[in-house]
């Protein structure tokens, strides 16, 4: 194959008398049609999560959905990540809960570890319904969406409240 690349310009070398543009044919070699190297191997294992945000907890996502229906947050509830909230959509016969897993050691505060089922707290929300956190009111108390309504839920005393 042949590429030809075309240039119009006025003066291509004539004499200035010519008023007649000239063409001038460049012929440029065939591309070259590089061969890229197969695809590389998809990882085995999930790329590794921040310390500050939920990590890959397999396990504790599958138990909690099995449970109380989709998973719709996952995050630390402060800076110093003193507990880990996730809050559920619910199934056709469960509300939504929030599930919360209180921390006491360095490997807790870290999302990367697993967190495992025995150590989280379940609250069913008191309306049909899934849970959506929504923001913070204060310390340890939760803005959230449950059912068309917006209460709060405070994380000490495991309440929910208007």
């Amino acid at each position: 194959m042949m590429l030809a690349a075309l240039s119009v310009s006025s003066d291509s070398g004539r004499p200035t008398d010519s008023s007649t543009p000239s063409v001038d044919v460049e012929t440029l070699p065939s591309p070259q049609h590089a061969v890229r190297p197969p695809a590389p191997e998809p990882f085995e294992s999930y790329p590794t999560a921040a310390a500050g945000a939920c990590g890959y907890w397999t396990a504790t996502y599958a138990e909690i959905a099995k449970r109380h229906g989709e998973l719709r947050n996952c995050e630390a509830i402060d800076a110093q990540r003193s507990a880990w909230v996730i809050t559920t959509l619910g199934t056709t016969g469960t509300h939504g809960v929030i599930a919360v897993y209180r921390c006491a050691s360095a490997a807790c505060r870290d999302g990367r570890n697993d967190h495992p089922m025995a150590g989280w707290r379940i609250y069913p929300a008191p309306y049909a319904g899934g849970v959506t956190l929504l923001g913070e009111q204060a310390t340890d108390v939760l803005i959230v969406a449950n059912g068309g309504h917006q209460i709060v839920f405070d994380i000490s005393t495991g309440r929910y409240g208007v």
